[in-house]
């Protein structure tokens, strides 16, 4: 009888070291099928060259600053006869001076490689502690008026961005994501905010305690054309791989 018990839990034990040796092996088995299927990646720097304003336009900037949360590559390509979208983030969070000429390292974002039909690169901002995504102070200097009428005198102004907003490079066609290493420089240019903002509508706009407000609560209208303008127009971009002729971009 004591016989019969020990074969039985000698049974017992050689099962459960099988079951937890089988366990293991498909652990690591399955490990290695995601490497597989998610094959190999190109590591991508984003790097921020920010273009402050250029001198004797009517808004002048004084101090400014954006805060970047999220940097993401967004590309297409053909899956068979179906089109999808493939996109890779990364977190970038930084504050850049808007005012001041410079060259920032936001991080960097794993792509895989393949042969994309479109391609484009964004930087997210966001509001973070309260704090808002985007804000500029400086003052509107309207056109000078007619010899001997009165002068208009300077208006501060405050551009506040306070929603989530999504910056986009132009779009790149046929894009080769295949070495290991490439840098995205995204030059931001401060004159392309205000872009399409006439002398008639800042004139015609309302003031918050002396000050021209474009917020999202105060000119409203002013504030969708300064968020269409984050999205559409501040970016320009130069794509390279790294180690090579940076001068040639990568097509």
């Amino acid at each position: 009888m004591k016989t019969i018990k020990y074969l039985i839990a000698a049974v017992i034990v050689s099962t459960a070291l099988f079951t937890g040796c089988k366990k293991e092996d498909r652990n690591d088995s399955l490990t290695a099928y995601e490497a597989k299927k998610m094959g190999p990646r190109a590591n991508i720097t984003y790097r921020l060259q920010t273009i402050p304003q250029r001198p004797g336009y009517m808004l002048q900037w004084n101090s400014g600053s954006v805060i970047t949360t999220n940097i993401v590559f967004n590309g297409s390509i053909i899956n068979g006869d179906v089109g999808e979208l493939m996109s890779f983030d990364s977190p970038g969070l930084k504050t850049i001076d808007l005012t001041k000429a410079s060259l920032t390292t936001l991080g960097s974002v794993n792509v895989a490689y393949n042969k994309y039909l479109r391609g484009n690169f964004a930087v997210e901002i966001d509001p973070v502690n309260s704090m808002t995504s985007l804000i500029l102070n400086g003052y509107f200097y309207p056109i000078p008026p007619p010899t001997g009428a009165i002068p208009f005198s300077p208006v501060p102004i405050e551009i506040a961005v306070s929603t989530h907003a999504v910056l986009n490079s132009v779009q790149l066609a046929n894009l080769y994501i295949d070495k290991s290493n490439y840098i995205a420089t995204i030059s931001l240019d401060i004159n392309q905010l205000t872009h399409g903002l006439t002398q008639a509508m800042l004139n015609g706009a309302a003031l918050t305690d002396g000050t021209l407000l474009i917020s999202n609560e105060s000119n409203p209208l002013l504030y969708g054309i300064i968020v269409k303008n984050m999205e559409n127009y501040m970016l320009n971009l130069q794509f390279s791989a790294q180690l090579m002729n940076t001068a040639n971009p990568v097509q």
